[in-house]
C-alpha cells in the first residue's frame, strides 16, 4: 500500500529575504485510516514544491533517483523554530457510535437494576430482624402512653372472651387509629430517607452532585443505633414506617412491614434522570417531593383473618389513604370471579409526570416470623407473568423475577411460617385480573404478560385448544386478533437444538412437529451452498427446519457398542469418526470417558506406529464458529473406550507422556549445555582481548 507525502511552500527566495515573515513547510501524509497533516515555519532557502511517492515495501522514490538530495534543500538552521503536528481521525459514524454508547449504558443500568434487587431485599429483610428484637420492642414500650396498651389489652381480652358481647370490630379500629395518631404526633422526621428518582448525568457528578441528591440520614449500623433511634422516635419517613409496625406488633397485632424497592428503571430515555431539588425547602420538609411511601403497615384483621388494614400515616395527608381494608383471601372459593376493588388499591402506585419521578417494580410483605413473600399484585398492575409457571428469561423482566424470587427463596430458607397459600392464590388471579392490553403492534411485542399471534417468534406457537381473552384491533393491522397470556405459548426447537440440550424427538412425534419454519438460516458455507442450491431449483421445501416441543422429546438414548465380524467391540461414531457428548448422560452404556490432557494427539500418534490394538473414539462437547468463520469447527475434550479398556488406555497415555517428558528435559539439558558452551567461548575471547591492554 503506497503511501504519498506533499511538501510545498509558497514562498520563494526572493520574497523571503527581504523580509522577516515565516513561510511554512506543508506535509501531508495520506494515509488509508485518516490523514496526517503537519505544518513547520522554516529560515531562509529557496522556494520548494516536491511531490514524493514511497512505499513501505521498498523504502523511499522520489522524482530524482537519490531521495535524499530532495531533502537537502529544507534549511534546519532555526532551531528554535517549533513543529506542530495535527492528526485528524475520520469520524466514525455517529449512529453506530450512538448505539455503541446506548448499549453500554444499558448494561449497566441492568447490573445497577439487578443490583439493586439484591441490596433493597437484605435491607428490608434486617429491618424487619431489628423491629423483632426484644432490645427494640423494650424501648418503644417505656414510651408507649399507657391508654393506649390497656386500649389493646381490653381489645383482646373482647376477643378471647366473645361472649360478653361488645362491638369488637369499632375497637380495633379505635386502637389502630389511636396508635396512628399518637404516632403521627409523637415521630420526628429530620432527615431525608431513600431516594431514587433517576441517574444523575455523568458530567454532574463532582460539580453539582448535591443539587440531584442532597445528604441523606445518618446510617444506622447495627441494632444498638436503631435501638437509640428508637428511644427518641426521631429519623426519616422510612424508619417511621418500621417502628410503627414494630409498635403494633409489641400490641399484638400480626403486623406485617410492606416494603416497595425503590428500583431505578431500565431506560435510555434521556428523561429519566436524578431532578434538582429545593435544598433550602427540602432542609425545612423532609422528602416532600416525595409523594409515595417505600414502607407502611398491614395488619391482619384477627376478628377476620380473610381481611386486613393497610396503614400509611406518615406521606398521605389523606385519612382515607392512610387506612384502607382489603379482602386478604377468600374463605370458601366458589371458583368466581374476584371483585378487584376488593382486593387491590391503586393508592401506592406512583403516577409518573412531571413532579414526581418515583417508580414501583417490585412489593414485598415481611411477616414477624421473619419470612418473606411477594405482594405487588395487591398494589401495582400488570404483573401476571411472574406468577407463570415458566418465567421468560429471554426479556429482562424475566431474568429480573427470575433473581427475585431466588433472593426471597434463599432468606425464607425453607420456611413458609406467616404465609399463607389461600393468600397466594388470591395475588395470582388479582393480577391475572389487573392485566391491561396493549393497543399498538410494538406495544404488544413488548408486553411480558399477553400476546397475539402476529406478535410470536419464528419458533413459537399457541395451542388451538387454548381459549382466548379476547379479540383486540391492534393498531395499523386492520383485522381483530385474539389476545392469549404468554404462559400459553409453546415454544419449539429443531433436533439439533434439542440435542445440543441432551435430549431426543419421540418416533411417534417425528412427522407432527408444532411448526415449520426457514428462520433458521445454516451457520456453515456448505449448508449455505445446499440452502441457496434449494431455493434457486424450486425445492425450498427441503429448507424448511421442523421445530419440536419439549413435550414431544425425551431424555437422549445413547448409542449402543457394537460388535464388528471378528468380534471387536467398536464405538459408536458418526461420519466424521467423533462422538458428541453434549450432556453426561449421553455417555455410551459400558464406556469410560477420558479428560485427559492432550490425551487425543498421543493416541492419533500411537495409532500410526500401531501400538493401540483397541478401540477408541474422540469426543467432540461442542463447536466453534469463529475462528474460522463459515465452518463449525469442533471442540474436543478427551477420547472414549470400552470399560475394560481404560487401565490399558491410562498406561497408554501415561507412558507416552514419560517419553514426552524424557524429550523435554534432555532438550532442556542440550539448550542449557550449548549455551554454557557459548558463554564459555565469549570468556576465553574476553581473556584473550584483555592482554592487549
Amino acid at each position: 500500500m503506497d503511501l504519498k507525502l506533499y511538501v510545498s511552500s509558497s514562498s520563494d527566495s526572493e520574497s523571503y529575504a527581504g523580509s522577516d515573515s515565516e513561510s511554512k513547510l506543508e506535509v501531508e501524509l495520506e494515509l488509508p485510516d485518516g490523514q496526517l497533516e503537519a505544518s513547520a515555519p522554516y529560515g531562509s532557502g529557496s522556494g520548494l514544491k516536491r511531490n514524493f511517492e514511497f512505499s513501505p515495501e521498498s523504502g523511499c522514490s522520489g522524482s530524482d533517483s537519490d531521495s535524499v538530495s530532495e531533502w537537502e534543500d529544507v534549511p534546519l538552521e532555526r532551531a528554535e523554530d517549533s513543529f506542530t503536528v495535527t492528526l485528524n481521525q475520520p469520524q466514525q459514524d455517529e449512529k453506530a457510535r450512538r448505539r455503541a454508547e446506548s448499549i453500554e449504558s444499558r448494561k449497566k443500568k441492568v447490573a445497577v437494576h439487578q443490583l439493586g434487587i439484591v441490596s433493597y431485599l437484605l435491607h428490608g429483610y434486617l429491618r424487619n430482624k431489628w423491629i423483632n428484637h426484644s432490645v427494640v420492642q423494650k424501648k418503644l414500650r417505656k414510651i408507649l402512653p399507657k391508654k393506649l396498651l390497656k386500649s389493646a389489652k381490653s381489645f383482646w381480652k373482647a376477643v378471647s372472651m366473645p361472649a360478653r358481647g361488645g362491638n369488637l370490630e369499632n375497637d380495633l379500629i379505635y386502637v389502630l387509629k389511636y396508635a396512628i395518631k399518637w404516632f403521627r404526633l409523637n415521630f420526628r422526621v429530620d432527615c431525608n430517607g431513600i431516594r431514587a428518582l433517576g441517574y444523575i448525568p455523568v458530567d454532574k457528578l463532582e460539580s453539582d452532585y448535591e443539587e440531584h441528591y442532597p445528604p441523606c440520614s445518618k446510617p444506622i449500623g447495627n441494632l444498638k443505633a436503631f435501638a437509640s433511634v428508637a428511644g427518641k422516635l426521631q429519623h426519616n419517613r422510612d424508619t417511621g414506617a418500621q417502628l410503627f409496625t414494630c409498635i403494633l406488633r409489641i400490641l399484638g397485632f400480626e403486623a406485617r412491614l410492606v416494603f416497595s424497592l425503590p428500583l431505578l428503571p431500565v431506560t435510555n430515555n434521556p428523561k429519566c434522570t436524578q431532578p434538582k431539588v429545593d435544598l433550602e425547602r427540602l432542609s425545612r420538609i423532609k422528602d416532600n417531593d416525595l409523594l409515595y411511601p417505600y414502607y407502611w403497615t398491614e395488619v391482619v384483621n384477627p376478628i377476620n383473618n380473610d381481611e386486613i388494614f393497610v396503614i400509611e400515616n406518615i406521606c398521605f395527608h389523606d385519612e382515607e389513604k392512610r387506612f384502607l381494608k382489603l379482602k386478604r383471601y377468600r374463605e370458601h372459593d366458589d371458583s368466581g370471579k374476584l371483585d378487584l376493588d376488593q382486593f387491590y388499591t391503586p393508592h401506592f402506585f406512583p403516577i409518573v409526570n412531571s413532579l414526581n419521578k418515583m417508580t414501583m417494580h417490585y412489593v414485598v410483605t415481611l411477616t414477624e416470623f421473619n419470612t418473606i413473600f411477594e405482594t405487588s399484585a395487591r398494589y401495582m398492575p400488570d404483573v401476571a407473568h411472574r406468577w407463570f409457571k415458566k418465567l421468560d428469561l429471554r426479556t429482562l423482566s424475566g431474568r429480573s423475577a427470575l433473581l427475585f424470587h431466588t433472593v426471597l427463596r434463599i432468606l425464607n430458607k425453607g420456611n413458609t411460617k406467616g404465609i399463607n397459600p389461600l393468600e397466594l392464590e388470591a395475588l395470582e388471579k388479582i393480577s391475572i385480573l389487573n392485566c391491561t392490553i396493549p393497543t399498538t403492534y410494538s406495544a404488544m411485542r413488548k408486553s411480558p404478560n399477553v400476546v397475539t399471534p402476529s406478535a410470536l417468534r419464528y419458533n413459537e406457537t399457541i395451542p388451538a385448544s387454548v381459549k382466548p381473552l379476547g379479540f383486540i384491533n391492534i393498531e395499523n393491522r386492520g383485522k381483530k386478533e385474539p389476545v392469549y397470556f404468554k404462559s400459553c405459548i409453546i415454544a419449539g426447537k429443531s433436533e439439533q437444538q434439542w440435542k445440543l440440550l441432551g435430549r431426543s424427538i419421540l418416533a411417534s412425534e417425528r412427522n407432527s412437529p408444532i411448526r415449520t419454519t426457514k428462520f433458521q438460516r445454516p451457520r456453515t458455507l456448505l449448508k449455505r451452498r445446499r440452502y441457496n442450491l434449494n431455493e434457486l431449483s424450486g425445492q425450498s421445501s427441503e429448507n424448511d427446519v421442523k421445530l419440536f416441543s419439549y413435550m414431544q422429546t425425551c431424555v437422549y438414548i445413547p448409542l449402543e457398542v457394537t460388535m464388528d465380524s471378528n468380534g471387536i467391540k467398536r464405538l459408536p461414531r458418526n461420519r466424521y469418526g467423533n462422538l458428541e457428548i453434549f450432556r453426561p448422560w449421553m455417555l455410551p452404556k459400558d464406556c469410560s470417558w477420558l479428560k485427559l490432557s492432550k490425551i487425543r494427539e498421543i493416541f492419533e500418534v500411537c495409532k500410526k506406529l500401531d501400538q493401540i490394538d483397541f478401540d477408541y473414539v474422540p469426543v467432540v462437547t461442542g463447536f466453534n464458529f469463529t475462528i474460522r468463520p463459515g465452518f463449525a469447527i469442533p471442540q474436543f475434550n478427551g477420547i472414549l473406550v470400552c470399560k475394560e479398556f481404560e487401565v490399558c488406555a491410562k498406561r497408554l497415555w501415561f507412558s507416552s507422556i514419560m517419553k514426552q517428558n524424557r524429550k523435554e528435559f534432555d532438550a532442556r539439558n542440550l539448550r542449557a549445555l550449548r549455551a554454557w558452551k557459548l558463554f564459555m567461548k565469549g570468556l576465553k575471547i574476553k581473556e584473550r582481548l584483555d592482554k592487549y591492554d
